[in-house]
């Protein structure tokens, strides 16, 4: 878990390179959604996605920025500024970056009586940013 968390406090950007969710894709784990309605709709890790873009969807960030005062792992405190991500024009429909992924890297079953979707990270990454190249609304 350590490694998946201590770096994230250098990002400026809410999913950015040391996040845990690209940390993920970068180890080749799976993201997981129990109880999440409409399989992967509520998926954070397709903001990581677009951050990757070379032009941001219009939708992604706000205008202003928020300072922050973070504290890292060895208890260094620094004041910094953020861009925030902004939905308010858009709604989210993340479940489809499943159409776009190969059938074998996603897998849905039942946990009591919630649904359970596994969904490969990477795979997930890779289909989203081929998506978002092609058209970068296709997601919302």
């Amino acid at each position: 878990a350590a490694d998946l968390l201590s770096q994230h406090y250098k990002d400026r950007t809410p999913v950015g390179e040391h996040s845990p969710f690209r940390r993920l894709r970068d180890l080749k784990g799976q993201v997981a959604f129990l109880g999440v309605p409409h399989a992967a709709r509520c998926n954070t890790s397709c903001h990581g996605v677009e951050e990757l873009l070379p032009t941001p969807p219009p939708y992604l960030f706000q205008e202003d920025k928020v300072t922050y005062t973070v504290k890292d792992w060895e208890g260094k405190i620094e004041v910094v500024e953020h861009t925030r991500h902004g939905f308010s024009k858009h709604g989210q429909r993340y479940e489809r970056v499943l159409d776009y992924m190969p059938l074998d890297t996603h897998r849905s079953g039942r946990v009591g009586e919630a649904m359970l979707h596994v969904v490969e990270a990477q795979e997930m990454w890779d289909a989203a940013l081929m998506a978002l190249e092609k058209d970068s609304l296709c997601l919302v």
